[in-house]
């Protein structure tokens, strides 16, 4: 009898042709590197060269440590699809993710595998992407501690402004009196 390790297959079918591509952010693709607290999004392309139809089960993403794949940091919510691939049919499956600021600055592992099985039931698990990525800091949207300074910085300036005022009616009073 058959096992469930027996019927798993990690790689992809021979009939099947896989392609990965970052849609967000838009430089992801060339330079690997994701701003935090932003969303990412990646298109799946699956192409189906063999004669029985293929049904893509789901996607899983997750972050691990650069030096030690295997080490989980953050696993995503499946990407449940479930969608039939019908022979010499192509399909694009989509998925995306919000990088945690708490990321910010360190280099991450960012695996991406397909989970899809034949007619047949026989299992495959894909890795479509599998490399070192780079969390930036969010620079573009606003920072309540920056907010904060610049409040506390008009604060002092508003208040220097009437102390300025304040001293320099003091001073047109004296030199008016003393001109009598």
């Amino acid at each position: 009898s058959a096992t469930e390790d027996d019927e798993l297959t990690i790689g992809a079918s021979p009939d099947a042709t896989l392609a990965f591509v970052f849609t967000m952010p838009a430089n992801a693709n060339h330079q690997r590197e994701f701003p935090a607290n932003r969303p990412v999004r990646y298109l799946i392309g699956f192409q189906n060269r063999g004669e029985k139809d293929f049904i893509i089960k789901s996607s899983e993403t997750s972050f691990r440590y650069p030096m030690d794949f295997n080490y989980h940091i953050q696993n995503f919510t499946q990407g449940q699809y479930n969608r039939r691939v019908a022979p010499k049919e192509e399909v694009t499956v989509d998925y995306s993710f919000f990088t945690h600021e708490s990321f910010a600055g360190r280099p991450l592992g960012l695996v991406v595998n397909l989970h899809y099985e034949d007619v047949e039931g026989r299992l495959y698990v894909n890795n479509v992407f599998n490399e070192t990525i780079t969390i930036l800091e969010d620079d573009t949207s606003f920072s309540t501690e920056t907010g904060f300074l610049y409040l506390v910085f008009a604060g002092f300036i508003v208040l220097a402004l009437f102390a300025a005022q304040h001293f320099l009616n003091k001073l047109s009073r004296k030199t008016g009196l003393q001109k009598k």
